[in-house]
């Protein structure tokens, strides 16, 4: 008998979990776009001060990525897009699994008012 409540939880679990999946990918999404608008502000501010570093509109995203490796912004609002990456990239798994958990907590919690 128990098994049956423990599939029964198992179905309403992977339903949960399909939908906090798909929030947590449009999340990511989300904060790639923004990465790569950031790595394009990047690019504006430090071609003309250092344009074999920041030879492309996308190499602010090994900034993000990669790391520093001897990339480093010069100019302050180069400096200030390298900060708001650095918080984003701490964003792109952060947040989904945050989200994730999240929602099981929620699950869990009306599971138990139940009871």
């Amino acid at each position: 008998m128990k098994n049956k409540g423990f599939m029964r939880s198992l179905t309403n679990n992977k339903e949960l979990f399909k939908h906090l999946f798909f929030l947590s990918l449009t999340l990511m999404f989300i904060i790639f776009i923004l990465m790569i608008v950031a790595s394009m502000l990047i690019y504006t501010a430090e071609n003309e001060a250092q344009p074999e570093i920041f030879g492309n509109a996308l190499s602010g995203l090994w900034l993000s990525f990669i790391g520093y490796n001897g990339i480093s912004p010069v100019t302050a609002f180069g400096k200030a897009m390298a900060v708001f990456l650095a918080v984003l990239r701490a964003c792109f798994l952060s947040v989904p699994i945050g989200v994730i958990l999240a929602g099981f907590i929620v699950k869990t919690h009306k599971n138990n008012d139940k009871n």
